[in-house]
């Protein structure tokens, strides 16, 4: 199949509206190096397979065509090409996908982009309204995916077509809408080694990757200088910081009552190996938390007011339990050491810093603080656009 690397910036979102349905002209903005697209319309295929990502941090569904699903690295890159998508039609762009997205109408999207049927919609079952992603290449825009609109019924009766058309159900992946590691004042320094980055970094400062054998397989975007592997320059970069930034989803009061409800709130520093805690709940601590557990299966949340969350131990496999969280800090910094550990959920410290420091160790999230720091090894940090997922 045909396929385009776009390695250029292009001008500002511009927005061109239609009638029955209205249409959204999404032209992006930011540079596109490391994913392989393919045009829209090139090449099209009779037969498509489709997945289904759910946006975690979003609360929103996409169906995403995938011409060969069997390809790791191809599906994991039509997650992203997806991602990007979604962000610019519902997160970020003013209009009428993301106005379904605020008043609770939208449930889900579908992303079509290689058009085998021509530029017809999938369905005549959806809001009225459908964007177009286009690039800006040698200034000539080129149709890259297009946007519809569902509320849940919708959704659900499109996926029931889907299946019934496909003779099996979409697999289902998990995706995080927000970039993998955003900064909101400091710079992000990776010095560690052999770490893999299957997400955007976005930094209001510096990226400074000055560890060895590290790999970056999206875009560094960074207000600041970039750096990759002390010297070379990431052929990544773009002069753009944090579009969006991670908004906490619940307050400090809110965290402290939860636990405060299931005997998990302490009056300052607390040392934790798990027995201590009930499955599913939040561990409210007005000082520093510091959880060294090992060969755990569990669910938690852990949440600081004014000092750190540090997040240890062995061979555990922990999720969070509260909005999608694991580890967050109010003012106070998130940091993560310990060995061979899966973790699912949010790393965030809005007035600290996240630091990770531990070794083969999966981290499926996304990561924010003011500065963010790695100083690990052999550790995957990853949005769900990796192709081991």
């Amino acid at each position: 199949m045909s396929s385009l690397t776009a390695a250029l910036a292009a001008p500002l979102v511009a927005l061109v509206a239609t009638q029955n349905p209205q249409r959204i002209e999404l032209i992006e903005r930011e540079y596109l190096v490391c994913s392989d697209v393919t045009p829209a319309g090139v090449d099209p295929i009779d037969e498509l397979n489709c997945d289904e990502i759910w946006f975690l941090d979003a609360g929103c569904r996409a169906i995403i065509q995938n011409d060969d699903p069997d390809d790791a690295k191809r599906s994991a890159e039509l997650r992203d090409l997806g991602k990007r998508l979604f962000r610019r039609a519902v997160l970020i762009e003013d209009g009428p996908i993301r106005d379904y997205y605020l008043t609770g109408q939208l449930y889900g999207v579908e992303l079509d982009w290689f058009f085998p049927g021509g530029l017809t919609p999938p369905t005549d079952d959806y809001l009225p309204v459908f964007g177009d992603l286009v690039y800006d290449m040698y200034g000539k825009d080129l149709l890259t995916g297009r946007i519809y609109a569902y509320d849940k019924a919708q959704f659900d009766k499109r996926r029931k077509e889907l299946e019934n058309d496909l003779g099996h159900p979409l697999r289902q992946f998990t995706v995080w809408a927000e970039e993998l590691v955003t900064t909101s004042k400091g710079s992000v320094k990776v010095y560690g080694w052999y770490n893999e980055f299957h997400g955007r970094f976005t930094s209001t400062d510096d990226i400074l990757g000055l560890g060895k054998g590290n790999e970056y397989y999206n875009d560094l975007l960074a207000l600041g200088n970039i750096v990759v592997d002390e010297s070379t320059k990431s052929p990544f970069e773009a002069e753009a910081g944090p579009e969006t930034l991670p908004v906490v989803p619940f307050t400090e009061d809110e965290a402290r009552a939860l636990a405060i409800l299931t005997g998990t709130w302490y009056s300052g520093d607390v040392l934790l190996d798990g027995s201590e805690l009930p499955t599913g709940v939040t561990v409210f601590a007005e000082g520093s938390i510091y959880f060294f557990g090992s060969k755990l299966d569990e669910t938690w949340t852990f949440v600081s007011s004014d000092g750190n969350v540090h997040l240890g131990g062995i061979q555990n496999e922990l999720s969070a339990a509260n909005s999608n969280y694991l580890a967050l800090s109010f003012h106070g910094d998130v940091i993560v050491s310990g060995y061979a550990s899966n973790l699912t959920g949010a790393l965030v410290a809005p007035e600290g810093r996240v630091s990770v420091s531990s070794m083969n160790t999966m981290i499926q999230g996304i990561v924010h603080g003011e500065n963010v720091s790695v100083w690990g090894i052999l550790n995957h940090l990853t949005d769900g656009t990796d192709p081991s997922q």
